[in-house]
């Protein structure tokens, strides 16, 4: 969280210089790809988190030998992945 409040008050900072025309930061209002943001940034953190508890309780594990619950996590992750991807395609329109 103190990353997340860093980064934003940092772009917020830049978006007010003079000499700055434009902080593409998707967490800043009017920012292009802000919508998408709003609606996928807390879908992946999901991802992430039911990634990690699927980790750390290692279950369900629905093939051990072959796609067991390390991969499952790995595969919850890089979903999350892909849709923070998305986010940062959407801000250069």
């Amino acid at each position: 969280d103190a990353h997340d409040a860093a980064a934003r008050g940092l772009a917020a900072w830049w978006s007010q210089r003079r000499e700055v025309t434009q902080v593409l930061h998707p967490a800043l209002p009017g920012s292009p790809g802000h919508e998408c943001w709003k609606q996928l940034s807390s879908r992946a953190a999901g991802l992430f988190s039911v990634g990690a508890a699927i980790y750390a309780l290692e279950r369900p594990d629905p093939w051990p030998r072959t796609f067991g619950y390390h991969e499952l996590f790995h595969l919850l992750a890089l979903a999350g992945q892909v849709l923070l991807l998305f986010v940062v395609w959407r801000q250069f329109p």
